[in-house]
């Protein structure tokens, strides 16, 4: 009997950690101009407890391109990659690979998991995908895996050319003078 309602209250547990947990870009931002470096967040929600896992990305490698990883060090502060948990960059084919993150305490809720920092390269448009990686899996603090209770959430930044700085009134004032200032020296030739 009483093996029977343990295994009630482990079902229940196990079955209450379903909840769907979401990890996706918090930012707003969609639009920037070719040039630009920029930052977005990745953001973990719902999670009933997470100890650690790990992330791939997959971008536009002729659109965006990654300078930064940084991994929130206030929520993961344990990392077994050696000096590797900001993971593998390679913008010639535009992905981020295998970056780890790991916590003593667990984490639980909504949280931010780490910063990538951007600069728009080229024109257009990058979808930016997010993924387990296979690596370093979402587990729970008692090595529960997450497994398929994780949803990864897409983002699209679009990246216009950049736009025509107008000249300055003064810079036409100026080109006026010298135009003016012209005029007055061949004036002054032919007088004399």
């Amino acid at each position: 009997m009483t093996n029977k309602i343990l295994q009630a209250v482990f079902l229940l547990l196990v079955v209450g950690r379903v909840d769907a947990a979401t990890v996706s870009f918090n930012n707003s931002l969609s639009s920037v101009n070719q040039g630009d470096t920029f930052s977005l967040t990745v953001q973990g929600s719902d999670f009933a407890t997470i100890a650690g896992g790990g992330l791939n990305l997959s971008f536009n490698s002729s659109v965006l391109q990654i300078n930064s990883v940084t991994i929130n060090q206030s929520v993961f502060e344990f990392y077994i990659g050696d000096g590797t948990e900001e993971g593998i960059v390679d913008n010639s084919f535009g992905q981020l690979l295998n970056t780890s993150f790991n916590s003593f305490f667990g984490a639980s809720g909504s949280f931010d998991i780490m910063d990538i920092g951007f600069t728009a390269i080229g024109t257009g448009s990058s979808n930016l995908l997010l993924s387990e990686s296979s690596i370093w899996v979402f587990a729970d603090e008692f090595g529960g895996l997450y497994g398929d209770q994780v949803t990864f959430n897409p983002a699209t930044v679009n990246v216009s050319g950049v736009s025509a700085v107008p000249l300055p009134a003064a810079v036409w004032l100026f080109g006026s003078g010298l135009i003016g200032l012209a005029g007055v020296a061949r004036r002054k030739s032919r007088l004399l």
